[in-house]
């Protein structure tokens, strides 16, 4: 959906906002049961990634928290993506 998107906010060190696109993703996902796939919990990791490396030192809880539900959710369902 807004893949592209966040990782534009990524890229421009934007990281609050491609945070939030990422995870108003994944609750429309979750909503339209559309599956989480292996892209985008690749986006979701490039953005960590830069974070850390960018000394980043706030992440949201409940980003963590919501990205970490739906990675359960998803391995609890056996999705192959």
């Amino acid at each position: 959906m807004h893949l592209a998107r966040e990782r534009s906010l990524a890229d421009a060190n934007k990281y609050p906002a491609s945070l939030q696109f990422w995870v108003y993703e994944l609750n429309i996902r979750r909503v339209h049961n559309i599956n989480f796939d292996k892209w985008h919990l690749r986006g979701f990791v490039h953005i960590f990634s830069k974070m850390i490396k960018n000394n980043v030192d706030i992440i949201s809880e409940k980003a963590i928290l919501e990205i970490l539900k739906a990675l359960n959710d998803e391995l609890a369902n056996g999705s192959s993506n």
